[in-house]
């Protein structure tokens, strides 16, 4: 697997878990007996997903263009 593959990959992944993440924000927001359970926390652990993809994604260096 290609560099440019991984990097693509990390960064589809980590629209996936922003965009699950958003829609179930919006869920529990307007869901009243969904904000006492786990929702806001599955919530949170898809946005931080996301941040991490994506961090991971451009932290990827090719190491033979000698980029430091």
């Amino acid at each position: 697997m290609s560099l440019l593959t991984r990097r693509s990959t990390y960064t589809a992944l980590g629209a996936c878990f922003f965009t699950a993440g958003v829609v179930l924000m919006f869920v529990v927001l307007y869901h009243e007996p969904m904000r006492r359970g786990p929702g806001l926390i599955i919530t949170a652990v898809l946005l931080i997903g996301a941040l991490v993809c994506w961090i991971a994604s451009a932290r990827m260096r090719n190491p033979e263009s000698g980029e430091t």
